[in-house]
């Protein structure tokens, strides 16, 4: 039996060929979907190469200071990426930044500081996987509300109007949108929990497994994992529901006509 799964160049390059396969099949649909994947995996390659080589040179260095820059790098990628959608929103982007923050303090400090107990100079690689993992969730869970929210207000304007001229403030007259948009950003969580375990190993615990630990190890670290990642997803929809849905009115409590006017 081996001690771990080694993953050499022939692996990568047999499984390159695969995604090869996959973008012939797509070119030849002619849908003008191939030319932007085969740009987004090129791109996907070369940042998993530059991660490699930071977590490197971190490893090497362990410097604190490497490793906060790092850190701060991911979170702001993450907040530009989570509210490309919702872009002409003045203040999304603090919005984002805040609630995906937020959320990788809390999560990181907890789970990997109070639980794991890792220790960031002497792990570097260990801290931004957990990093890395927590931004990932936490940049979707907002990404998927922040559209979702900005499209169902609008979509909802008249019985949103209504609440509004009954007297409710603005909170309760967003319910509906929120309620809605808060569904769709825990709809990728709730799709894999439905089948996990039955259908789909999480990576990480296909991970452990693959390094040959034991099959409860990885069961425990996969559970923790996730606590992580639904911890993170909520945390991160539920800031931004906090702190955006005033963006689309007025200081006189009316809706504002575009978003783009919101201030």
């Amino acid at each position: 039996m081996i001690a771990s799964l080694s993953i050499s160049l022939g692996h990568l390059l047999a499984g390159g060929l695969l995604v090869a396969a996959a973008l012939v099949a797509l070119a030849l649909q002619r849908l003008g979907l191939a030319r932007t994947m085969l740009v987004q995996s090129l791109r996907g390659l070369v940042q998993l190469l530059a991660i490699g080589g930071v977590l490197h040179l971190l490893a090497d260095s362990r410097s604190m200071f490497g490793l906060l820059c790092t850190i701060v790098a991911m979170t702001a990628f993450a907040s530009h990426h989570a509210t490309r959608a919702v872009r002409p929103l003045p203040l999304i982007r603090t919005i984002a930044i805040t609630a995906i923050g937020a959320t990788l303090v809390g999560v990181t400090a907890i789970l990997g500081f109070a639980v794991l107990r890792i220790d960031p100079l002497e792990h570097p690689a260990w801290t931004v996987a957990l990093v890395g993992m927590v931004l990932a969730n936490a940049m979707s869970g907002f990404q998927l509300f922040a559209d979702a929210f900005a499209r169902n207000v609008y979509a909802d304007r008249d019985e949103v109007e209504v609440k509004l001229g009954l007297g409710a403030d603005i909170r309760r007259a967003v319910d509906g949108p929120m309620r809605n948009a808060l569904r769709t950003a825990m709809l990728p969580v709730g799709n894999l929990l439905a089948v996990i375990g039955i259908v789909q190993i999480p990576g990480i615990m296909a991970g452990q497994l693959f390094a040959d630990a034991t099959p409860l190890a990885a069961m425990r670290f996969g559970i923790l994992m996730l606590e992580a990642a639904i911890a993170s997803v909520l945390f991160a929809a539920l800031l931004g529901a906090f702190f955006a849905h005033r963006l689309f009115f007025t200081s006189a409590l009316q809706l504002k006509e575009d978003a783009r006017d919101a201030a």
